[in-house]
Parts: C-alpha cells; sequence; structure tokens
C-alpha cells in the first residue's frame, strides 16, 4: 500500500526572518525538515494485509499519522506569515490528532472503540436534526426515519458505545496533563473567548483599548513551532516502534537540534 501525493509544502513558502521579525528562523527550518523525514518515511511503511487486529491497526495508525501530517503543512504555512491565533486553534487540533494516533500506535484494541464513536455522533446528529424541519437538515430527517433512529439507540446502548472523548483519549496514552494545560488554554483561540481577544490589543493602566492589532507575531510562532516539532517527533516515533523500523539515530538527532540549536 502506498500513500498517493507528497503532501502541500511547495519551496515558495516566504524566509520567516521577512515575514515575522525575530521568529527563531532554525526551529522553522528544523519544523521543515522533519516534515521531508515524514514523507520519506512513508515510503518504508509496509502493510501486506487487513485482516488481523494488528494489521488494521497498522493501516489506521497510517492514515491517522497521514492526517497528523497534513495538519502539520498548515501550521508551516501559517507560521510562515506569524498568523498568531489560527495557530493556535490549529495546533489544537493537532492534538487531537496526537491523542488518536498515540493511541492507535498503543493498542490495537483502540480501534474499534475509536470507529464505534462515530455511532454515537450519528445519533447525536440526528437528534438535532429532529428540531430543524427545514431544508437544511432535510437530506438527515428523510433519511432517519423512527425505525433506523431506535435500532441506532439499541445498539449503542446494548454495545456501550461511548462518544468520541479527547480527554480519554489523551488520558489513555499519559496526556490528561497536556489536555488540562495546554489544549485547554488553546479553547480560547478556537472560540473566540474574551481572554483571545486580548492578542489583538494593547491596553492604557485603565484597561482602555489604545490600539488593535493585526499582523503577525513572533512569540507564537516560536512557541507553536517549537510545540509542533516537539510532539510530532513523538508521533514519529511511535509509528516507526509500530512497523518496527529503526529511525532511532535520526529522531535524537532532531529532537537533540530542538533541544540545544533552535530554542532562543
Amino acid at each position: 500500500m502506498k500513500v498517493e501525493g507528497r503532501g502541500f509544502l511547495k519551496p515558495a513558502l516566504p524566509c520567516l526572518s521577512e515575514t515575522v521579525g525575530h521568529a527563531n528562523q532554525e526551529q522553522y527550518r528544523l519544523l521543515q525538515e522533519v516534515v521531508q523525514f515524514a514523507e520519506a518515511l512513508k515510503d518504508e511503511l509496509v502493510i501486506k494485509g487487513q485482516e488481523s487486529a494488528k494489521e488494521k491497526q497498522k493501516v489506521i495508525a497510517f492514515v491517522v499519522f497521514v492526517r497528523l501530517l497534513e495538519i502539520v503543512e498548515a501550521l508551516i504555512i501559517l507560521a510562515a506569515y506569524g498568523v498568531k491565533e489560527e495557530l493556535k486553534s490549529l495546533f489544537r487540533i493537532f492534538l487531537d490528532a496526537y491523542f488518536i494516533q498515540a493511541n492507535c500506535c498503543n493498542d490495537p484494541d483502540f480501534i474499534p472503540v475509536y470507529f464505534q464513536t462515530d455511532e454515537a455522533a450519528r445519533l447525536k446528529l440526528i437528534n438535532v436534526a429532529e428540531k430543524y424541519q427545514t431544508e437544511l437538515f432535510g437530506l438527515i430527517n428523510g433519511y432517519a426515519t423512527k425505525d433506523i433512529k431506535e435500532e441506532l439507540d439499541r445498539k449503542i446502548k446494548q454495545e456501550k458505545i461511548d462518544a468520541f472523548n479527547s480527554f480519554q483519549f489523551a488520558k489513555n496514552v499519559g496526556c490528561e496533563e497536556i489536555y488540562d494545560s495546554i489544549y485547554r488554554v488553546l479553547s480560547s483561540a478556537v472560540h473566540t473567548t474574551p481572554r483571545c481577544l486580548d492578542d489583538y490589543v494593547d491596553v492604557d493602566e485603565n484597561g482602555m483599548i489604545t490600539a488593535i492589532r493585526h499582523g503577525p507575531d513572533a512569540e507564537t510562532t516560536d512557541r507553536i513551532t517549537y510545540d509542533t516539532t516537539t510532539f510530532f517527533l513523538k508521533s514519529v516515533s511511535g509509528l516507526c516502534e509500530l512497523f518496527a523500523l529503526d529511525k532511532e539515530s535520526d529522531l535524537k538527532r532532531f529532537a537533540d537540534k530542538l533541544r540545544t540549536g533552535c530554542k532562543k
């Protein structure tokens, strides 16, 4: 099985020093280097079948990894322009995918649990659609007859299917502290809470807004780039372990470079 396509990054991205003054150019280039390593790694991941639980585990872990890789590439594009709040929002999405991929690599029994969450999501959407007898929900309401809804509800209860639960998925892989810190803080950007607006304004000593800012931010760019590289290296490591690929020296080189050469 081969992955079609080579991602989205092209050499036309601007020089970070020209677009985001004082940002860590070396750190930014390192993340690009790790992505190039991951792109090349795809060709070494061999899947011969999809019958056993182990084979299915490899397939889904691989698919989620490609999803994760795509998010990282999008983060690099945003980082090229220092788009602060969207970097935060997208990094939170990255963490969601990271929790899933870590579970996929760690436990073949997670795969069916993960896919069953879609049943709970379907029922929730059906219940919501019932409230709106409009064109927007016409297809769902036309499909979701009373019998279909009752059968789905019965299946969920009988099989004890849980809804998608990011916290539980994070906890499964020892990341509950990450969830309760970084992940929760980033919710501000995702939902545009009042705290999110702090990044757009300057205020005086009386709390009055004196200026509205709309431009790149080096501090956020550096922080999100560093955190993305850190967690993406863990993701690559987990996939290599699952597929029994010896890339320890490469991963150590990246980690050492991040720790000693790319931090301001």
